[in-house]
């Protein structure tokens, strides 16, 4: 079953504060980059159409860890510095674990796609 509020479009403006916030905070993400990258590619790839493999279940679960990520005003607030990133590494390190099989999937489907890009790329010697 489709969450009612999931749409491309509110995912691709959700995913330009992800990176905006990551980017900007890059002292206190580093230790969350990769779960943040992992879920944002993901979402990502889903609102422009290319990545249709994913069950609702995970986008839901994807999309509303970044949200969380991206929300100022969570169970710590950001602006908190030392511990306002704490609960945010947490979502996103739960919510990442528990969708491991489905990330997995998706960047084995986007290395996939990322060779035959390559292929194609490539000119042909004769």
């Amino acid at each position: 079953m489709k969450p009612r509020n999931l749409n491309r479009q509110g995912t691709l403006t959700l995913l330009s504060r992800v990176w905006s916030k990551a980017e900007s905070r890059r002292d206190f993400v580093d230790g969350l980059r990769r779960d943040v990258v992992r879920l944002g590619r993901l979402a990502q790839a889903w609102a422009e159409g290319r990545y249709t493999a994913v069950p609702w279940r995970t986008l839901g679960l994807a999309t509303g860890a970044l949200i969380y990520f991206v929300n100022p005003f969570d169970a710590v607030p950001d602006v908190l510095v030392g511990v306002g990133y704490l609960d945010d590494a947490t979502v996103l390190a739960f919510v990442a674990g528990s969708l491991r099989g489905d990330l997995d999937r998706f960047e084995q489907w986007q290395q996939a796609a990322t060779d035959a890009d390559a292929i194609v790329q490539q000119p042909e010697r004769y």
